[in-house]
């Protein structure tokens, strides 16, 4: 089935830019008619994995991307970076809390990471 909406954003990873993706994400939710509690919670996530691209990802600002894909009953949003990835069997250190939120609000989020080529967020939610 085909999706009502489908949005690929690739953008430079800064940091006056994570406000700009979330005012996106929420304004495409808003207009398909999705529940004020999904929005709020896609927003959260969109800041979080956002954030951590421009925080964690490079050394210096690169491209990375951000999918949303908005279906009748559940939206998938994806976040997409080239940088230094990661070991996801390894806690985060102190002050890392961005992909624990991440998990807390969307417990099935998929996390996928290979040290120096990628690392991709892929978070489904119900529309409510």
């Amino acid at each position: 089935m085909d999706p009502l909406l489908r949005i690929d954003i690739k953008v430079m990873s800064t940091p006056s830019l994570v406000s700009v993706i979330r005012r996106i994400v929420s304004a495409a939710l808003k207009e398909v008619g999705t529940s004020e509690e999904c929005i709020d919670q896609a927003v959260l996530i969109t800041g979080e994995a956002c954030g951590n691209i421009v925080r964690h990802a490079y050394d210096k600002p690169s491209p990375y991307k951000v999918s949303l894909e908005i279906n009748t009953d559940a939206l998938v949003l994806e976040f997409m970076d080239w940088g230094k990835g990661f070991d996801t069997s390894t806690p985060p250190e102190d002050g890392h809390f961005g992909l624990s939120l991440i998990s807390t609000i969307a417990p099935d989020a998929q996390i996928e990471s290979v040290r120096g080529e990628y690392t991709l967020v892929r978070v489904c939610l119900p529309r409510g």
